[in-house]
């Protein structure tokens, strides 16, 4: 009986440290979350990707691989998403 609880006990806590732990994002995820967000900022200014690109000193290209998944932008220009408020909530824009 005593191997039972002791199975128990390492079983929980097998369970708890898996879901306990946060999930790392894999780079599809993060260059899909991304994507969308660039999409519904541009929609909701009603921005194209070119006016988008202008506005913050990118290429058109650049913003259309962003939002197609191809690639994600560098540190420099997450950076400068975040100042223009682009991965800020609606709300606090």
């Amino acid at each position: 009986m005593e191997n039972n609880g002791i199975f128990y006990r390492q079983e929980m806590k097998r369970i708890d440290d898996h879901y306990g732990q946060k999930k790392e994002k894999t780079v599809e995820e993060i260059k899909h979350e991304i994507s969308l967000t660039l999409k519904a900022y541009r929609a909701e200014y009603r921005l194209t990707q070119e006016q988008l690109a202008k506005k913050l000193g990118f290429t058109r290209m650049q913003v259309i691989r962003w939002e197609d998944r191809k690639s994600k932008p560098s540190n420099a220009a997450m950076k400068l998403l975040r100042l223009e408020g682009v991965f800020q909530g609606k709300e606090n824009r």
